[in-house]
């Protein structure tokens, strides 16, 4: 599971900047909400993890499951924050194959270019509605009955 600072390191990575005072910017968080994050003084709220969740383009529940677990009063409490968690992360990766077919041909294959290989990263930022149509997949999936 990841932890509030691991999700603030990652937004720095995914908006190529080097400092906390960076991140005031593009969440809308205060310096000391941040630095009482770093500090594991303070954990994400929900609000904070739809926030986090909408930057990163990661599903809100896993998000919001990593901040319950990391925040868990209790370790039999976290434990069940952690499975929420990574049921949510596995319902993600099923959703993959369902949206592949929706994603747009790559510029070499556009341009006709047989490059003989199938590039499956990007560091683009995806289209909102790709987010929404994984969301109705996991839900197709879970009242098919195949996601509990």
């Amino acid at each position: 599971m990841r932890t509030t600072r691991d999700f603030l390191d990652a937004l720095k990575a995914r908006y190529d900047v080097h400092s906390d005072y960076a991140l005031v910017r593009i969440t809308g968080f205060s310096k000391q909400r941040i630095s009482r994050y770093r500090l594991k003084e303070d954990f994400l709220g929900d609000e904070s993890a739809l926030r986090v969740a909408e930057l990163l383009d990661l599903d809100p529940g896993y998000v919001m499951a990593c901040a319950h677990a990391e925040r868990a009063g209790s370790e039999q409490i976290r434990r069940v924050w952690e499975r929420i968690g990574e049921r949510l992360a596995q319902a993600a990766c099923l959703a993959v194959p369902a949206i592949a077919p929706l994603s747009a041909p790559s510029p070499a294959h556009a341009a006709g270019i047989d490059t003989g290989s199938i590039c499956i990263m990007s560091n683009r930022r995806k289209p909102r509605r790709q987010s929404y149509e994984r969301r109705k997949a996991v839900q197709k999936l879970t009242l098919a009955g195949l996601l509990s």
